[in-house]
Order: structure tokens, then sequence, then C-alpha cells
């Protein structure tokens, strides 16, 4: 797994994971957002409306199956569609780190 903490920024204000409900730094977690398709994806920046966090390892995306969390961060109704569209967004994120660690962001002394 890819040292998924140093790529993000440890700052700034916390946020409740949606998958486990522990309250982390917004940094540490990854940002699920509805993009313009009305699908669910890992976004970098804030869009338009409302978003929900997420840890970024699998026993928190395992998690968001059952979770309420998701629902109530977005504040809209959530389907099985959107839980699986989270999980897959929150899976390929990972793997995009793994094959490439800074995911399009310069690296100090780069």
């Amino acid at each position: 797994m890819p040292d998924v903490a140093q790529h993000l920024n440890t700052d700034g204000p916390t946020r409740t994971c949606v998958g486990c409900g522990r309250r982390e730094r917004q940094g540490l977690l990854l940002r699920l957002q509805f993009d313009g398709d009305a699908r669910l994806q890992i976004v970098s920046r804030p869009g338009h409306g409302r978003s929900a966090y997420i840890h970024a390892d699998a026993t928190c995306r395992t998690r968001l199956r059952k979770s309420r969390l998701l629902a109530k961060s977005l504040r809209r109704a959530i389907t099985e569609d959107h839980r699986q569209q989270a999980a897959v967004a929150h899976e390929s994120y990972l793997a995009q780190l793994q094959t490439d660690p800074t995911n399009g962001h310069e690296t100090a002394g780069a």
C-alpha cells in the first residue's frame, strides 16, 4: 500500500470518515464528491456541492457499504450504485497512487 499520509496534507480542520466514523485531519482523508454526471468521485479540490471524506484504507472502503454517514454527509439519498461508485473511485485512486505516488503533485526538491 502506498504511503498515502506522505501524499496528503496533514494541516487543516477535522472531518469525519464516512467509512469508520472517526474524526481526522481533513488533509489525511480522501474527498468524495458528485461530479457533473452525478457519479461519486475522489476529488483533490472542492467543486460545487457537498462532499464526504474517507480514510485511504480498505477497511473504511468496506465499511462504507453499511455506513449511513455517506448519506448524512452528502445530505441526499444514497443508492447501492452510489456506494459502488464510491468504492470503485476509492480503489482506483489508491491504485493510481501506487503507480504514481505524486499523483500529479510536485514533490519537495523536484
